[in-house]
């Protein structure tokens, strides 16, 4: 069992933790919890387990961005909870589908970092949820080193 350290920040943050370093939160919402990332692959079971724990459903997932220590539960996550709303912009729904080309406005290097290609179910950018709003991050350039 790959066990997932809970500590709760304020009554509308919860932060769950792998490792010591890799972290996904809880933002608890009038009808539920937005989970913020889904971290290492192996982590759903103790994400759900910690959903249970303070008594709300997850009802949306939000990927921050496509690396695998981002976004590497997502899949089974999104297995057991069929109805929660996946998140996240179109240029990552396309990394994580195996799309590695570069959009227009990015700089000519190769995109770096660890990525899962598994699935392909992703909003269209702009869609409005919660108080965020999906696309804001379509021209970053920013990537992480390998």
């Amino acid at each position: 069992m790959i066990l997932v350290h809970v500590t709760s920040h304020s009554p509308h943050l919860t932060r769950l933790s792998r490792l010591g370093s890799v972290n996904c939160f809880f933002v608890h919402e009038e009808d539920g919890l937005t989970l913020i990332d889904t971290g290492l692959p192996g982590s759903a079971t103790g994400i759900l387990r910690a959903a249970a724990a303070v008594g709300r459903p997850i009802r949306r997932i939000l990927l921050t961005h496509a690396h695998w220590d981002h976004a590497g539960s997502v899949d089974r996550l999104l297995e057991r909870i069929p109805e929660a709303e996946l998140m996240l912009t179109s240029r990552e729904g396309r990394l994580l589908a195996g799309d590695m080309t570069l959009d227009p406005a990015e700089p000519g290097v190769p995109v770096k970092g660890r990525y899962l290609h598994r699935f392909v179910k992703y909003p269209a950018a702009g869609e409005r949820f919660c108080k965020l709003v999906v696309g804001l991050s379509e021209r970053r350039q920013l990537r992480k080193p390998v």
